[in-house]
């Protein structure tokens, strides 16, 4: 039920908060962190349908949380270059606590 209403969460930002030229990213973790979406400029229907269709089908048990932020950060840094607005804010939307093993910043080990 937990990630029933994390996905509707973050459906609902994505479909009625992002603000036109946005730029959005999507990350997940488990036991590891995974780039769903690279930063997409928000402009119309079929960009938000885009980052909807990203988001996870489902869960896993494992949790790192660290890991997902680190991918949320190579996601950022991606954007060089890329004529993508300079402020950043990374919303942390989970279900879940940091388990399993202990996250340290830096590049994955």
């Amino acid at each position: 039920m937990k990630f029933v209403k994390m996905i509707s969460s973050a459906a609902n930002y994505i479909s009625s908060i992002v603000l036109p030229g946005s730029a959005v990213g999507i990350v997940s973790f488990s036991d590891n962190g995974n780039i769903l979406s690279n930063l997409i400029i928000v402009n119309s229907d079929d960009d938000r349908d885009e980052l909807l269709n990203a988001l996870p089908k489902s869960a896993v048990a494992a949790t790192c949380i660290g890991c997902g932020l680190r991918e949320a950060i190579t996601v950022i840094l991606l954007k060089q270059n890329k004529h993508i607005p300079k402020s950043n804010s990374t919303p942390l939307n989970t279900w879940a606590s940091e388990a399993g093993r202990r996250w340290r910043p830096g590049p994955p080990q």
